[in-house]
C-alpha cells in the first residue's frame, strides 16, 4: 500500500482532506461520550497543516469534517466496537502477504482478550477497492498477531446504515 500524496484544498483534494481531518480527530479524541460541534470545528481547523491550506479553501473541508466526525462519534455501533477494547490509531505495519512485504497504516486497531477488530473509516461511497485494502490489512495483522481472531469492519461516515463487515 503506497503512502498517500500530500493532501491540498479544492475540489477532489478537499474531499481527501476532509478524511485526513476526520482521521485526525478520531485519533485526538477518539469517540468522545459528547461532542460540541463548534469545538470540533475549531479543532479541525487547528489540525490542517499550512501545506494543506493554500487559499484559504479548507474552510470547507474543516466544517464537513467537523460535522462528520460528530455523526460518527455519535454512532452507536461505532462506539459500540470503538469501546469494546483498547484502540490504536494509525498503526503502521510491514508484514509479509502471499510472500511479499506490505506496508499501511490502518486507521484503527482495537485490541481485546482473543481478538483485534480493524476499524477502517471511509468518509467517501462504498467502493471495490475498499475490500481490497482491507483484506491486505486483516492478512498483515494476522501474520503479526497469530494468536487471536480479527476482524474487519468498515466504516462508511455517510452510511447509517451500520457498520459493514469486512471480515471476508
Amino acid at each position: 500500500v503506497a503512502p498517500a500524496p500530500p493532501v491540498a484544498s479544492g475540489g477532489a483534494d478537499s474531499d481527501r482532506l476532509t478524511g485526513v481531518l476526520v482521521h485526525r480527530l478520531l485519533q485526538r479524541l477518539g469517540v468522545p461520550e459528547r461532542c460540541d460541534l463548534a469545538a470540533i470545528r475549531d479543532l479541525a481547523g487547528r489540525l490542517v497543516r499550512a501545506e494543506e491550506d493554500e487559499g484559504g479553501a479548507s474552510d470547507d473541508a474543516v466544517e464537513r469534517a467537523a460535522s462528520l466526525f460528530v455523526a460518527l462519534a455519535s454512532r452507536d455501533d461505532v462506539r459500540r466496537v470503538y469501546l469494546s477494547g483498547r484502540p490504536y490509531h494509525e498503526v503502521p505495519f510491514t508484514a509479509t502477504v502471499e510472500g511479499r512485504p506490505v506496508r499501511g497504516v490502518v486507521d484503527c486497531l482495537v485490541y481485546q482478550e482473543a481478538r483485534v477488530t480493524i476499524l477502517e473509516f471511509t468518509t467517501g461511497r462504498p467502493r471495490p477497492e475498499h475490500q481490497v485494502q482491507v483484506e491486505i490489512y486483516r492478512r498483515a495483522i494476522e501474520a503479526l498477531v497469530p494468536d487471536r481472531q480479527v476482524d474487519v469492519v468498515m466504516v462508511y461516515a455517510q452510511n447509517d446504515g451500520g457498520l459493514q463487515d469486512a471480515s471476508g
